[in-house]
């Protein structure tokens, strides 16, 4: 019995190129699925009536940091120091809803674009 085996070595080698690059488009899909929620939260936010002068809207920011070789982390929130307290109103604050509300699309959005990169 024979078994052969072929291999197009330019083939893999392009794979392997195009991994090489997978941790920035990575960086880039968590990006945009961040930026779902942060529009929803920004709207809640007017939807609920909170605008006053609209800081609190203008500072909502999501940012994405690499805390490990291996683990990408993303955040959305706001620096201002009465964020906290519009988030714990009894009408349900902000970022929680908007969370709620943009899961679903946001983790479809990943799965779709992380099978396009592998």
């Amino acid at each position: 019995m024979l078994i052969s085996i072929k291999t197009d070595f330019q083939e893999v080698e392009r794979m392997f190129n195009s991994l090489s690059n997978v941790e920035a488009q990575l960086v880039t899909i968590i990006d945009r699925a961040l930026t779902i929620c942060e529009t929803r939260a920004k709207e809640i936010l007017t939807e609920k009536g909170h605008i006053v002068t609209g800081a609190l809207r203008r500072s909502i920011i999501s940012m994405i940091t690499k805390i490990a070789n291996d683990i990408i982390e993303g955040y959305i929130g706001s620096p201002m120091n009465y964020a906290y307290y519009v988030e714990r109103l009894p009408d349900g604050g902000y970022l929680f809803p908007a969370l709620e509300s943009t899961f679903n699309r946001m983790v479809n959005y990943m799965v779709t674009e992380i099978r396009k990169i592998l």
